[in-house]
C-alpha cells in the first residue's frame, strides 16, 4: 500500500447499537446471527483457499477439480474433503482463512462498497479483541557448542541429540501495541460471544492492518448505515447485507467469489454426506469401545474414548495422520457428561472438526 490509512480508535461503543439490536441469537448459526437484520439482501463472499504455490484458489476452481456442483451454501469442506479410493487425485488445498479477507479481496470490496454509501469518509470498524498483538514478542535463540557448561541432556533428562548449549530465548523489544491505552483499558463493543475494539475512519481504513498483521476488520458500516460487512472470526467467509444493487454488485464482480445469501442460510459446520455418515458410524464404534477411524483422501483420523465414571473424569484422544505419512497432530479432551446423547454428540463434534483440520 502506498499510503498507511487513518485509523482513529474510539470508545464510543453506543455506535454499534444498532448492530446489536437486529442480530439474532449467535447460537442460530444463522446469517443474521453476525450481520444485523433487515437488510434488503445478503451475499456471501468466499473466501479463497491456498496451494503449494501460495497462490489464491477460488472455490468454483476446488469444485470444479473434484467434480463437485459449488452451489449458493456450499460449505468447503463439502467439495474440498473426498473419500479414499476416489478417481481424483488428492489436491493438498489449505482451507480458507477465518475472520479476516485477503488483502486482495479486501481492496476489491472497498472499491465497490465505496459506490454503495453516500458516507465513505466516516465509517466504523470492530476488530476482534483477542487477536493479542500487544502480547507476542519477536525471540532470538542461539546454539553455540560449549565444552565447559552441561548439555540440555544433562539439564533436563529428555534431550538425545548432540551436545549444544541452548540459551533461553531473549526478547528483542516489545511490540507497539497499535490500541492506545485508553482503548485498551476503556469499555469495549459487546456482542453475543465476541467483544471488539472499535475504530473510524474513510473507507479505506478497513485495509490499515493487512500488510501487518494480515487481518482486516470483523465488522465494519458507513455512517448512513447503507450497509454492514462482517467477518465473523470461525467463518471462512464473510457476510454483507446491503440494497439490492450492492449484492448484484458483488455477486458479479469477477474480482471476489460471492453468492447471493439467504438471513436464514445456516454456517454451522456441514460436512459431505458420505463423510457425515463415515463419522456417525465410528462414534458408534467408538461408544462400544473401540477405536474409531475415518479415512479421506488427504489422510486418516484416529479417535478413542475412555468413558467418564462416576469418579474419574472421561478422555478423548484424536491423531491425524496425512495421506503421505506424515503426523497431523494430536488432541485431547476431557469428558465429564455421562450423559449418552451427550457423550455421542461430543465426540462426533471432536471427529468431524479433527477430520476438516486435515485441510489446515
Amino acid at each position: 500500500m502506498e499510503r498507511m490509512p487513518e485509523v482513529e480508535w474510539s470508545t464510543d461503543v453506543r455506535q454499534v447499537g444498532w448492530i446489536r439490536r437486529r442480530l439474532g441469537p449467535f447460537e442460530s448459526g444463522e446469517v443474521t446471527s453476525v450481520v444485523p437484520a433487515g437488510f434488503e439482501a445478503y451475499a456471501r463472499v468466499l473466501h479463497p483457499a491456498h496451494g503449494a504455490e501460495e497462490r489464491a484458489i477460488r472455490w468454483s476452481e476446488v469444485a470444479a477439480r473434484n467434480g463437485i456442483e459449488l452451489r449458493r451454501d456450499t460449505h468447503f469442506p463439502e467439495i474440498a474433503l473426498l473419500p479414499p479410493g476416489d478417481g481424483n487425485q488428492a489436491w493438498d488445498v489449505v482451507g480458507p482463512q477465518e475472520g479476516t479477507l485477503c488483502a486482495a479481496d479486501a481492496t476489491a470490496l472497498v472499491d465497490i462498497l465505496r459506490q454503495h454509501t453516500a458516507s465513505p469518509d466516516q465509517c466504523w470498524f470492530c476488530l476482534w479483541d483477542g487477536y493479542g498483538w500487544d502480547s507476542t514478542a519477536p525471540y532470538s535463540m542461539s546454539f553455540p557448542l560449549s565444552d565447559d557448561q552441561p548439555s540440555p541432556r544433562a539439564v533436563a533428562g529428555v534431550y538425545d541429540g548432540p551436545d549444544v548449549d541452548v540459551h533461553m530465548p531473549e526478547p528483542l523489544g516489545a511490540p507497539e501495541d497499535p490500541i492506545p491505552h485508553e482503548v485498551r483499558d476503556g469499555p469495549r463493543v459487546e456482542m453475543p460471544e465476541r467483544e471488539y475494539f472499535l475504530y473510524k475512519g474513510e473507507l479505506d481504513a478497513a485495509l490499515a492492518f493487512v500488510e501487518t498483521q494480515q487481518q482486516t476488520p470483523n465488522l465494519w458500516w458507513p455512517a448512513d448505515r447503507t450497509w454492514c460487512l462482517a467477518s465473523e472470526m470461525d467463518l471462512p467467509w464473510t457476510y454483507i447485507g446491503g440494497p439490492s444493487h450492492l449484492i448484484d454488485h458483488l455477486v458479479g464482480d469477477s474480482r471476489i467469489e460471492a453468492w447471493q445469501a439467504e438471513p436464514t442460510d445456516n454456517h454451522q459446520l456441514r460436512l459431505p454426506l458420505w463423510l457425515s455418515a463415515a463419522v456417525d458410524g465410528e462414534v458408534s464404534q467408538v461408544l462400544q469401545g473401540y477405536p474409531g477411524r475415518v479415512q479421506t483422501q488427504l489422510g486418516t483420523v484416529t479417535v478413542t474414548v475412555r468413558r467418564p465414571r462416576r469418579l474419574r473424569h472421561g478422555d478423548l484422544w484424536t491423531t491425524s495422520v496425512r495421506s503421505d505419512g506424515s503426523s497431523d497432530g494430536s488432541s485431547w479432551t476431557r469428558l465429564t457428561d455421562r450423559n449418552e446423547n451427550a457423550l455421542r454428540e461430543e465426540i462426533r463434534h471432536a471427529l468431524a472438526w479433527a477430520v476438516v483440520d486435515l485441510l489446515g
